[in-house]
This record gives C-alpha cells, structure tokens and sequence, in this order.
C-alpha cells in the first residue's frame, strides 16, 4: 500500500519509473521524441507496468515471469484483461489502453511508419476515426474544457490540434493512475486529482 500522497502527476510517475528500474523522468522525456520512438517507447513502458500493476492487485510474485509473457491488449488473455476482470481500469482507462495498443501495432509491423508524424495521422482520418481518436485522448483533461499555463481549452479543439501533447499528457496522466492503482485500488480521489493535474505538465516547446 502507498503511504505517500502525491500532488504531481510526475512526482508519481518517477517513483513508478524507480520502482521498475527505468531512468526517472523517461516517459516525460518521450515528448521531445520523433513521434514512432515516442508511441513505441511509452507502450513498452506500459507492458512493463501492468505487469506490476498484475502481481500488486493479486499479490501473487510467483506469477511474474507469466504475467510478463502476455500480450498487453489482448481482449481475453492480455494483461488489459485480468486488469479488467480484477475491476482494476474504467471504461476510460480500457479505451486508451486498446487504442494506444492499435496505434502501436501500426507502426511497429511496418518499417515503412519509422517517419510517423501524429499530426499528418490524424490530418487524413475520416470523420468517424478522427472522432474515436479524439474521445480516447481526451482522457486526460476529464472534460469538455481545461487549463494550461493559465489558459483554458477546449478539449476537442486540443487534441484535434496538438495530437502528439494530447497523446502524452495521456500517457503520463495513465502512468501515474497505474502506480496508485497498484499501490492501493482505492485512491480514486487521488487519482481523480492527479489526473485533472496533468495538463500542468511541463512541456518544453514553442508554442501550443
């Protein structure tokens, strides 16, 4: 169980990333990536965090190496589904994990998508695949509206406009939800908190 109370979401996030071995500040990092390293890298992070999310909710150490071996996604024998089945992800959660997952499948089986770009991506969806993209990667804000650096956006308009930033605010409001969720399955208000927090991330680039 957590002991510590977290009023960043990047706080939580690099004690996430100690835990498991990984560099802190690597998923904030990830922004600063071409888009193909960016998607490829963050869901490989998050394979690696389910499975500790896994052996923290059933308590079962043994069950490491198996836990590890399974696919990320898969609708009945992934990692995603005894998450789900342990009552560990909403709705919201599920949809970003699958659609962060088809996103990755894109790319890491054709060499031809090592040029991604987020933007160009989301440019040429049709109307109805640019309306799923949007509804999954508006996870983040938790609502129709919300502030950054003091200014308020529309959550549509964001995501339409800043694909890449909306991804990873995604990415890193999820990554700390895991690591409370794996330390203690009922810290929903903490988790709430923490992900309304997220768009105060600091993000190093021109201009939004």
């Amino acid at each position: 169980m957590l002991e510590k109370d977290y009023n960043t979401v990047e706080e939580a996030v690099r004690d996430f990333e100690k835990e498991m071995g990984i560099r802190p500040g690597f998923l904030e990092a990830l922004h600063k990536e071409d888009d193909w390293s960016f998607v490829i890298k963050a869901h490989a992070f998050f394979e690696a965090a389910f499975t500790h999310l896994l052996l923290a909710l059933t308590e079962k150490d043994e069950l490491e190496d198996v836990f590890s071996c399974l696919e990320l996604s898969s609708a009945t024998t992934g990692k995603l589904a005894f998450a789900i089945s342990l009552g560990a992800l909403n709705d919201d959660e599920r949809r970003f994990v699958r659609k962060f997952s088809e996103l990755r499948n894109l790319l890491v089986h054709n060499v031809g998508q090592v040029d991604f770009d987020l933007k160009a991506y989301v440019d040429n969806l049709d109307k109805n695949q640019r309306k799923s993209f949007i509804k999954t990667y508006s996870y983040f804000a938790g609502g129709e509206a919300f502030e950054y650096s003091g200014k308020k956006f529309s959550t549509v308009d964001f995501v339409r406009s800043n694909p890449k930033t909306a991804v990873w605010f995604c990415v890193m409001a999820f990554a700390g939800v895991l690591y409370l969720k794996r330390g203690n399955a009922t810290l929903q208000s903490m988790i709430d908190s923490l992900q309304k927090q997220v768009a105060t991330l600091t993000i190093r680039e021109k201009s939004i």
